[in-house]
C-alpha cells in the first residue's frame, strides 16, 4: 500500500489470492481509521484549508440481504426515509451507474461526488500535518464543525473567500483570500499550500479507479497518515501501522460486526 502498488501485484508477492490481499488492505485501512486519534496530531500554528469534491459511488454492487453493508453504511442511514435517490434499490443494492462523473461545479453526496475538506499545517522542519475529512456538505455549520474537531480555538486559519468558511471567525483567527484579486494578501494570508496538496492527492486518489462512498473515509484516513508522517521512513510508517493493528486486535472487520461504523459528518 505504501508503494502505491496494485492489489494484484501484492497478492502475487505474498503469495495469496486477490480476495485475501484485498481483505488485508481493508483491515489495515480500518485500523488506521478507527485508531486515528493515536497518530493524528492536530494541525498547529498557521493552518490552511481548502475543499474538493471526490468521485465515488456505490458502483452498482448488489449486496446480500444479510450483509451489514446492505444498509449502505451509517452515512446512508442518515438519509431521510422515503428519500431514495434515483438508481438506488430498496433491496440494498444499486443499479449500475453510468461512467463519467465529470459535471462541473460543486458536487454532492447524492450525486456520487461527496465533498472533503483539507486542513494543512504550514511546512515546518519535519513537514506539516495533513488532515482530509469527508463531509456531508460544505455549508458553514459543517466546515466549522470540522475545524472545531481538529484545531484549538484561536488558531490562525487561511482560506479562500468561499462563503462556507464564514463562521470560522467566531472561534479562530480567520483570514481569507480573494483569488480573483490575488493569491497572497498584504498580510501574507494564502492557501497555496492547501491547494497544492490536492495535486499530490489527485493522482493517488485516481489510482483506485473508483471507491464506494461507504469506504471513502478509510482511504482518506490512510492518506492523512501517510502525508502527516511523510518525513518518516517507510519502515517507520510500517511499524506505526502494525502497532495500530495489534492494539486494535488486528482490526476485526466491520463486516464481522465488532468495529464501529464511522459517521460521515
Amino acid at each position: 500500500m505504501d508503494k502505491d502498488r496494485s492489489i494484484n501485484s501484492i497478492a502475487e508477492d505474498l503469495p495469496h489470492t486477490y480476495k485475501t490481499a484485498c481483505r488485508l488492505s481493508e483491515v489495515i485501512r480500518e485500523a488506521i481509521h478507527e485508531r486515528r486519534e493515536e497518530w493524528l496530531g492536530p494541525p498547529a500554528g498557521e493552518v490552511e484549508a481548502d475543499d474538493v469534491h471526490l468521485k465515488g459511488g456505490q458502483q452498482g454492487r448488489e449486496l446480500a440481504s444479510g450483509d451489514p453493508e446492505a444498509k449502505g453504511g451509517e452515512a446512508e442511514n442518515n438519509k431521510a426515509e422515503g428519500d431514495e435517490p434515483e438508481g438506488k434499490t430498496t433491496a440494498g443494492g444499486r443499479e449500475a451507474r453510468e461512467r463519467g462523473l465529470s459535471e462541473r461545479g460543486r458536487g454532492s453526496w447524492e450525486g456520487d461526488r461527496p465533498p472533503a475538506v483539507l486542513w494543512v499545517e504550514r511546512e515546518g522542519k519535519k513537514g506539516g500535518a495533513r488532515v482530509v475529512e469527508l463531509r456531508r456538505g460544505v455549508d458553514q455549520k459543517s466546515l466549522f464543525e470540522s475545524a472545531w474537531r481538529h484545531m484549538e480555538p484561536g488558531s490562525r486559519i487561511d482560506t479562500d473567500d468561499f462563503s462556507g468558511y464564514g463562521l470560522l471567525g467566531e472561534a479562530y483567527d480567520h483570514r481569507s483570500v480573494d483569488h480573483e484579486e490575488t493569491y497572497v494578501t498584504d498580510d501574507r494570508a494564502c492557501c497555496n499550500t492547501a491547494e497544492a496538496e490536492w495535486s499530490v492527492m489527485g493522482p493517488w486518489w485516481n489510482g483506485f479507479r473508483g471507491v464506494a462512498e461507504r469506504n471513502i473515509y478509510h482511504y482518506l484516513s490512510e492518506y492523512s497518515l501517510r502525508r502527516s508522517h511523510r518525513s518518516e521512513s517507510r519502515q517507520s510508517r510500517l511499524e506505526r501501522i502494525m502497532a495500530l493493528l495489534y492494539a486494535g486486535g488486528l482490526a476485526t472487520s466491520t463486516r464481522g460486526g465488532t468495529c464501529s461504523q464511522a459517521r460521515v459528518r
